[in-house]
């Protein structure tokens, strides 16, 4: 493995180490190793993200362990960084958290219960364990009191209580809170779906930018007021440039996270929730094609000088333009549901963030040209990111119409406004377009494949001329392009 990152070395023919020289100035006053090592717990077969992020806590490590070789005070250290230290020296020492914890707990409880002095035989394993004796723990509150700890004893105190104290009454940073938060819902599972990935790290991305703003400190009474104060930041920022809602959906993936910490450590937080209804911020809505732009953009999209590095963009604009179809609605189409060579070609759309977006979209413009192209669009939205093809499709309708205040979804909102210069009523539109309140929509039974029958061609065709209603000022445009029913 020739591509390692830095500092990154494999010992015994696969583990890695992070392997980091000290700085010489720090060498002089201590007798520490000039040679800074820690396992990655990784070997050679990990991912590059893996490794990433291990080297990412390394370097975190190394950090830390200079500022300790060059400062000898704990006021000099942040509760983030002394807890981080009592952890190192837990693992160096190949101790593990809450291991006299259960041991201690019922002691105290025997004492409680008999009147008696507890068994210390918990206290005096820790002591051993740390100081070599069986008196120097029990010597750190009166110490502590009177002359003020070290930085080592400091560190060692907060080794006995993580050894000691159970989890559940242990001080813990928003860092830990968060990463024991991922692991329970199983939002890094590598064994998601690609698609399942993707949404669950919009979310912990939120999230982790809610923390960067609040600092990864340790929980205390003021929490909940840094975790307001970054949740009004957040909120702010984001009003800026998109819309309320948006704002509304993402804000409920980091209360989830927020709902979830004061429930599993009993904080018993309140947390001052940022107003987002504050109309200033709603961002104008989007507008739809005019009449002569979205001739111009079909025109554009059906011409045979089409250059070959825009088709798929131009076929997903011609199913979004006629369907209101989404790039995941696009790209999780199953074969058995492109149906282009039935006598009222259309594509079923079986599976939507709600019950309205399973649909039925009768293909009208562009069949020949989606027939082609289809399959290749497929694969390219696999193989992108949602961000990359939002802006590859504004760039491309910005570029076709000639203007800049278009959108990648402004053709979803064009099918609705079709419908209004075409007074066609809006339940008829919303069927085809996966909105509420459609009147022609297909049943549950029609949405299973092979429900085939007399009824179902029925309203395949009912619903296929709505669609001609809808786009009929767009029928002008001659070719085999455009789908002619009969009747």
């Amino acid at each position: 493995m020739s591509d390692l990152p830095k500092y990154v070395k494999i010992k015994n023919g696969k583990n890695l180490s992070y392997q980091r020289r000290v700085p010489q100035q720090l060498l002089r006053d201590t007798q520490c190793k000039p040679l800074y090592q820690v396992s990655l717990g990784l070997d050679i077969s990990a991912t590059p993200a893996a490794i990433h992020k291990a080297v990412g806590r390394a370097h975190e490590s190394y950090d830390l362990h200079c500022k300790m070789m060059a400062n000898s005070s704990p006021e000099a250290f942040n509760e983030t960084e002394l807890d981080r230290a009592a952890t190192e020296l837990m693992n160096k020492m190949r101790l593990k958290p809450q291991q006299y914890a259960i041991q201690w707990q019922m002691a105290k409880d025997a004492s409680e219960a008999t009147g008696d002095y507890a068994d210390f035989a918990a206290v005096d394993a820790v002591s051993i364990a740390l100081f070599g004796n069986n008196e120097d723990l029990y010597n750190l509150e009166r110490e502590k009191e009177h002359y003020g700890l070290t930085l080592e004893e400091t560190v060692k105190e907060r080794v006995a209580d993580k050894l000691l104290v159970a989890a559940a009454h242990q001080a813990k940073t928003i860092g830990v809170i968060y990463d024991n938060y991922v692991s329970h819902k199983g939002l890094k599972n590598m064994k998601l779906t690609a698609q399942e990935r993707r949404n669950n790290h919009k979310v912990t991305n939120r999230i982790e930018k809610l923390i960067a703003k609040i600092g990864d400190h340790i929980v205390s009474d003021i929490t909940p007021k840094l975790i307001s104060i970054a949740l009004k930041e957040t909120a702010s920022e984001r009003l800026k440039v998109v819309k309320v809602s948006t704002v509304a959906r993402e804000l409920n993936d980091v209360y989830g996270f927020i709902n979830w910490a004061n429930k599993e450590y009993e904080y018993n937080w309140y947390i001052n929730k940022p107003d987002i209804g504050l109309k200033e911020y709603e961002p104008d809505e989007k507008r739809p094609l005019m009449k002569q732009e979205q001739q111009r953009l079909i025109e554009y999209c059906l011409s045979p000088n089409l250059p070959k590095e825009e088709k798929v963009v131009a076929c997903i604009s011609m199913l979004e333009l006629q369907g209101g179809m989404m790039q995941s609605e696009i790209k999780t189409l199953e074969e058995k549901n492109i149906q282009l060579e039935e006598k009222y070609p259309y594509i079923m759309v079986t599976k939507g963030k709600t019950k309205y977006r399973r649909r039925l979209i009768p293909i009208i413009l562009g069949l020949d040209f989606i027939k082609e192209t289809l399959k290749e669009t497929q694969d390219w939205l696999k193989s992108v990111t949602e961000s990359a093809v939002s802006k590859r499709m504004a760039d491309f309708i910005r570029k076709v119409i000639q203007t800049n205040d278009l959108s990648a979804h402004c053709l979803r909102h064009t099918l609705r406004h079709n419908a209004d210069i075409n007074n066609v009523p809006l339940g008829e539109v919303a069927s085809i377009g996966g909105w509420s309140g459609g009147s022609i929509g297909v049943s549950e039974h029609m949405l299973k494949y092979g429900a085939k029958g007399i009824d179902y061609e029925e309203r395949v065709e009912k619903i296929a001329h709505s669609s001609l209603k809808v786009h009929k000022h767009l029928l002008s445009i001659t070719g085999d392009n455009v789908v002619r029913l009969h009747g």
